[in-house]
């Protein structure tokens, strides 16, 4: 069993259990505080002890976020484009059908979908009925189709045409993918540590690149102080505890002061 007493004038350990704080500490906690000024006022915050209250450290490092970023890009004005690679095995002609053609049907007599529960999109193909939510897109101009993607003589080998389809090109590449060339090539806005993410176990071929840096995450949500989850009422504290051990490490200045910098960026 671990006590939670501390000794008097002793500062709280990330690693042990910690009761949240019950006040608030008056003078520099009441002004409003930029995250320059934590990292170059740690020493000084490191002072305050136990009373930081975590939901202090979330504002300071919340600061330099655009206008409306907890409501989604739409309110900054900026576009994102959202690509959805699915690796598996796809029925092409059962995604688009051709149900216009009476081939499909002589070709296909147990696996054909029957014209009436195709979403037609025109007098020759439709949409399988499991893609109903992409029909009014369709309608909408909001969405295009791109059918016969291939090139000359394909290459007939499963691995190498996914990296074909990755690289955008059909002789070897060069070791990039489009999407990581298309950062490469693309201005990159002041400040900016990385413009792109994959949500995934590993980076796929196509965002490999030769200058940019994307992380590749298990999921958005967990994309955070990752805290131990045996104590999660204590999670706020540890990780004020952990931005606290940053701002005293910035205030000696020089490499150190880069370091936590870094740190509480990241």
């Amino acid at each position: 069993m671990v006590s939670t007493q501390q000794r008097p004038g002793s500062t709280p350990s990330a690693s042990a259990p910690i009761p949240e704080p019950r006040g608030r500490a008056s003078g520099a906690l009441d002004r409003p505080l930029t995250r320059r000024r934590f990292v170059a006022r740690g020493l000084a915050f490191v002072g305050v002890g136990a009373a930081m209250p975590a939901a202090f450290v979330r504002a300071a490092f919340a600061e330099g976020l655009p206008a409306g970023a907890s409501h989604g890009l739409a309110a900054t004005g900026r576009r994102m484009l959202v690509v959805v690679q699915l690796g598996g095995g796809n029925d092409g002609l059962n995604t688009l059908v051709p149900y216009g053609s009476g081939a499909y049907y002589d070709a296909r007599p147990g696996l054909a979908v029957p014209p009436e529960r195709v979403l037609p999109l025109d007098d020759r193909v439709g949409l399988h009925e499991s893609l109903a939510a992409l029909h009014p897109l369709y309608d909408a101009g909001q969405l295009a189709i791109v059918e016969g993607v291939g090139y000359p003589q394909p290459n007939r080998s499963h691995f190498t045409s996914m990296d074909i389809w990755h690289s955008a090109a059909t002789s070897g590449g060069d070791g990039t993918g489009w999407l990581g060339r298309l950062l490469d090539h693309s201005a990159a806005e002041d400040g900016q540590l990385w413009r792109a993410a994959n949500v995934g176990q590993a980076l796929p071929l196509s965002l490999a690149s030769d200058a940019s840096f994307v992380p590749s995450l298990n999921s958005v949500p967990a994309y955070v102080l990752q805290t131990d989850p045996r104590f999660p009422r204590q999670a706020d504290q540890r990780v004020t505890d952990w931005a606290r051990l940053y701002a005293a490490q910035a205030a000696y200045g020089g490499r150190l002061a880069l370091i936590s910098e870094t740190g509480l960026a990241a």
